[in-house]
């Protein structure tokens, strides 16, 4: 979810410079909701997993794209580009450089740029150029309303201010301990604050946990 939200700066970018550009996203089927509603985008795929992969790639090649961007660098992705046949353009992931800062805590990153400003890199022939906007998140209407519903049921953010807090997370390598998740959630609440626990089915144990 955060790696795909990082990528909104690049599209926003890529939309500006090309207004008239069909812009194709494809991910996973899971984190399609992510994007559907970006206004910049023309099409999400969402692929699922179980599904041959040669049929992703069949669909891919039907659209004769002029450029082709792999921002994941993942497996999958390499897999994909084979059966998609043109240039593809990708980014330095720097796979040794973090493997030795999880593991041994050591920093040997030689380019200490910011992953957003990475991606860029994948794009270096479409003239475009990093601005000072955000990252990108655009809700469906039924979800802001369900959430208004909520907090007013609860009782929460109208008179305090509203925090949330997000202990899941894909890997135990990315994840902060519960306990320190606790302690903020005291600090938070002691300093006159209102705090959700946020997460999806996977956290909902950790989330209990913390509140």
């Amino acid at each position: 979810m955060g790696d795909i939200l990082l990528t909104t700066p690049l599209v926003r970018a890529i939309r500006s410079r090309h207004p008239d550009a069909w812009i194709t996203y494809v991910t996973k089927a899971a984190f399609t909701p992510l994007l559907d509603t970006n206004p910049r985008i023309n099409e999400v795929i969402g692929y699922q997993q179980k599904s041959p992969l040669a049929d992703l790639a069949r669909q891919l090649r039907a659209s004769k794209f002029t450029h082709r961007l792999d921002l994941h660098r993942s497996l999958r992705s390499r897999m994909l580009a084979l059966l998609v046949p043109g240039q593809w353009r990708t980014y330095p992931k720097h796979r040794v450089a973090r493997t030795a800062l999880i593991q041994t805590k050591r920093n040997i990153y030689r380019d200490h740029r910011h992953v957003v400003e990475r991606y860029f890199d994948a794009a270096r022939d479409l003239d475009v150029h990093q601005d000072d906007g955000p990252l990108e998140f655009f809700i469906r209407r039924g979800a802001v309303d369900n959430a208004k519903r909520f907090l007013h049921d609860q009782q929460l953010g109208s008179e305090r201010a509203l925090v949330a807090v997000i202990p899941g997370a894909a890997h135990p390598t990315k994840q902060w301990p519960v306990r320190h998740w606790q302690h903020l959630v005291t600090m938070l609440t002691l300093n006159n604050m209102d705090v959700v626990v946020l997460g999806g089915p996977a956290e909902r144990n950790l989330g209990d946990e913390i509140a």
